[in-house]
């Protein structure tokens, strides 16, 4: 068994048991009543889970030498459970007061609604057809301009906002450096994992030479064990950010479960 098919097989293992403590803190969910901030998360949390899921499905599990790499795909699954793990601290983990949190998600209800009114327009519909999501909007902005944060933004940045352009008021690596992640790191994954989702030509030059070396060849493996390593780091943390904003789930886990997961984590910042 060459080098990189055992340190995939090993990285999948460590993966797999993941997926599964989370998995099971996902349980804890179903039922849960709570305010509007513990239903965002719930729903974020069990995406999360559910894309972690689909990752572990797509990568072989491997007793031999043979499997199919759809690189691509695994590739745009983990990109997604990076955003997904950026969105959950933002809404959810990160410390900030209500009004600014109330902000941010009045912010997401008025671009999904400027994002769907383009897209509905697309397929023809008429302005007439708007007068329900034009109120949502107007509501929301003016929830926002009575938002004490937004008040005390610069007018500039605050006119911008107003437009609806963006979803989040901070970026992926303005949440990734509020999470005390490496930037370089974060953004060199996500060059990688795009290069790949999007059909770049490096990714295409890869592919290319897969076929040439045939199935299971070291660069799938290696490439794919990279996937995971990422995709581990992540699912991780956010377990961690879970167990700190509800400290009573630490009980639907072991105290060794625990030091699993946040040992997966500081293996990866040394790495």
């Amino acid at each position: 068994m060459n080098q990189e098919l055992l340190d995939y097989k090993v990285s999948r293992s460590v993966y797999s048991k993941t997926v599964a403590l989370g998995f099971k803190l996902s349980q804890s969910f179903h039922g849960e009543k709570g305010d509007l901030k513990k239903s965002i998360c719930s729903t974020l949390f069990l995406k999360l889970i559910l894309n972690s899921i689909s990752i572990l499905r797509l990568t072989p599990n491997i007793e031999n030498d043979k499997g199919i790499f759809d690189i691509s795909s695994i590739a745009g699954l983990v990109r997604s459970l990076i955003e997904n793990s950026n969105i959950l601290f933002y809404f959810c983990f990160d410390k900030i007061k209500n009004e600014e949190l109330e902000f941010r998600i009045d912010l997401s209800r008025l671009h999904t609604n400027i994002e769907l009114k383009k897209m509905l327009t697309s397929f023809g519909q008429k302005e007439e057809d708007f007068v329900s999501i034009n109120k949502e909007n107007q509501n929301s902005k003016d929830r926002i301009r009575q938002n004490n944060f937004f008040a005390n933004l610069p007018n500039k940045q605050g006119s911008e906002i107003l437009k609806g352009r963006n979803g989040f008021f901070l970026t992926h690596k303005e949440i990734t450096l509020e999470r005390k992640i490496d930037l370089d790191v974060f953004n060199g994954v996500f060059k990688f994992l795009s290069s790949h989702l999007h059909s770049l030509p490096y990714s295409i030059n890869q592919i290319q030479n897969n076929l040439m070396t045939g199935v299971g060849n070291k660069s799938e493996y290696h490439l794919s064990q990279l996937m995971i390593m990422h995709s581990n780091f992540y699912l991780s943390t956010s377990l961690i950010e879970l167990l700190e904003y509800q400290p009573q789930k630490k009980q639907l886990l072991s105290k060794e479960d625990i030091v699993y997961i946040e040992n997966k984590i500081e293996t990866y910042t040394k790495g």
